[in-house]
């Protein structure tokens, strides 16, 4: 096997890790094959957008390496500015911080909640210390790479502006942050795992991730306002809670070192710079590893039932939306894979969160001086409720990921059953995503904006949903050439969604350009809704006429 560059730079860290408890040379071979296993196919860590052909799945992490990079120029910017250097590096590592968090849960947390491997180690005289070390050193050599890569211009700005001294910290600081990310990630899932199990523990750990995605995905805000933003040049008037801030910690030597600060908190957060990650780490494998190991063993547990109160629901709704048995059929079982699928959940249900949460942020940010009461009435030219139309834009992209499925193998009952037209299994399928995912998060954020706005806005709430529909239907049939849960997650191109979500984008935007043209005259307004009403029937009743030559199987 290769002698990987990165095994003999991790050589001379290997004091730290028999200090840890880890036996190193066996680590080191468990590290050695994952990473000879990475070369020859596409692991957990690089197994998104993979093609059947292994070479292309090979280049997965290169790509996105590339994209960081592409990234990096963008985020140099800030760094370019006339900004103080700790202003500019708290923004940077936060934004770093945060597609770090991003990937570690979207991505990786397969890979640290593997159980596989498990059966074929620990019988072996491995100990869970080892095994443990392994997964992470695993995860942090993928993660630093993405790190560096999305901070490679800021690095090389900040050096060329400050000198070498902040080449030397920023780096060092990159690859501490990458290891606070995977420990506390690792701590908080082994409190779940401490209380729950089976099937139940996997939701769980589902949403919980789907939790802290969302909560990542305004940390910004809260990096942002650390500085009065409306002045480059501002001071940093120093918070208690600015403690709690890891960018924070990061920003402070440069505060101290660069920009001169004397302030005694910065002392404070240069220490937990250094201590933080050091004692977050010891922690993770000192008390934390045995308990995580043991109890990962609950996600063999099986589970996953749906209940007769929900099986009811749907045969109510099904009743009404649809009028063949076999597209009555394809929406039930739609919904229960959308409920029981967590690798589907896990994809979606970030963005479904997002969907929600985004019209309503605008409201409360960014209100230049205006009261709250003032900005929902009078924001955006009084037309602050069609905000809603980001969430039609993330909702309607749902649909495409429900022909991915763990339980893929299953697809060849589509073979075996007398079905002439999979036109109706793909109706149903659709009717199903649009009832269990999309409607009920557009109702939501309907009625918040309802309760903000009143009763005026009933046609436009209309208006948009027909909108919604449409799009909705438009993506699917875009985007989706197989069958309902037919498809390995990792397989789906992702390229080959590159195409209808620009057409989809490019129909958004005549749709709501054409809204916000017409909408202070309700006779318009109307017009325009039965018009929508009208493409609607027409689209499907239309588009669900194919043959099984046009379904990829």
């Amino acid at each position: 096997m290769k002698n990987f560059t990165v095994l003999k730079i991790l050589d001379k860290f290997q004091f730290i890790y028999e200090k840890l408890g880890v036996n190193y040379k066996v680590m080191r071979m468990i590290l050695k094959v994952k990473l000879t296993m990475d070369g020859r196919r596409v692991s957990n860590v690089m197994e998104k957008n993979k093609k059947s052909g292994e070479s292309k799945g090979k280049n997965n992490y290169l790509s996105l390496l590339m994209f960081n990079a592409f990234i990096s120029v963008f985020i140099g910017l800030i760094m370019n500015s006339d900004m103080p250097a700790m202003k500019a590096t708290n923004i940077v590592i936060g934004i770093n911080l945060f597609m770090m968090i991003s990937l570690m849960i979207s991505d990786f947390s397969a890979v640290l909640l593997d159980v596989t491997e498990k059966s074929i180690l620990l019988p072996k005289p491995i100990d869970n210390k080892t095994f443990n070390a392994a997964k992470t050193t695993h995860i942090c050599i993928y993660l630093a790479g993405l790190s560096l890569s999305l901070n490679l211009i800021p690095l090389l700005i900040g050096t060329i502006k400050y000198g070498i001294l902040f080449f030397i910290i920023f780096f060092i600081e990159n690859i501490l942050s990458v290891l606070i990310v995977i420990t506390l990630t690792s701590l908080l899932y082994t409190l779940v795992l401490k209380f729950f199990d089976g099937e139940k523990l996997k939701d769980i750990i589902n949403y919980f991730q789907i939790l802290l995605a969302f909560v990542f995905a305004f940390g910004y805000q809260l990096v942002a306002r650390v500085f009065n933003v409306s002045n480059m040049n501002s001071e940093y008037i120093p918070k208690l809670w600015h403690v709690i801030l890891p960018s924070m910690w990061f920003a402070a030597p440069f505060g101290i070192l660069i920009d001169g600060n004397k302030q005694p908190i910065l002392m404070y957060l240069l220490v937990l710079a250094v201590v933080g990650p050091i004692v977050l780490i010891v922690l993770y494998f000192k008390k934390v590893v045995p308990y995580f190991e043991k109890n990962l063993q609950k996600l063999n547990a099986k589970g996953g039932t749906v209940s007769r109160r929900s099986e009811n629901r749907k045969e109510f709704i099904a009743g009404i939306v649809c009028k063949d048995n076999i597209e009555k059929s394809m929406f039930k079982f739609t919904q229960n894979m959308i409920a029981t699928e967590r690798s589907l959940k896990l994809k979606v249900y970030p963005t479904l969160a997002m969907a929600v949460f985004m019209p309503v942020l605008f409201v409360f940010m960014d209100r230049n001086d205006k009261s709250l009461l003032d900005n929902i009435q009078n924001g955006f030219g009084g037309k602050i409720h069609l905000l809603i139309y980001i969430s039609i834009f993330l909702l309607c992209f749902c649909t495409a990921f429900i022909n991915n499925s763990d339980s893929f193998k299953g697809a060849f009952i589509y073979k075996v059953l007398p079905i002439e037209n999979p036109g109706v299994i793909l109706k149903g399928a659709i009717k199903g995503t649009i009832f269990k995912l999309i409607i009920p998060l557009y109702l939501l954020d309907s009625i918040v904006f309802l309760i903000l706005k009143g009763p005026s806005i009933i046609i436009d709430l209309v208006v948009m949903f027909l909108v919604l529909l449409i799009l909705s239907l438009v993506y699917f049939k875009l985007s989706n050439k197989a069958m309902p849960f037919s498809v390995k997650f990792a397989t789906t191109d992702s390229g080959k969604l590159i195409m209808p979500s620009i057409v989809t984008s490019l129909l958004l935007g005549i749709f709501a350009g054409i809204h916000i043209a017409i909408r202070n005259n309700i006779i318009f307004i109307c017009v325009y809704a039965v018009v929508l009403l009208i493409a609607n029937v027409v689209l499907w009743k239309t588009s669900f006429n194919v043959s099984w030559k046009d379904i990829e199987m």
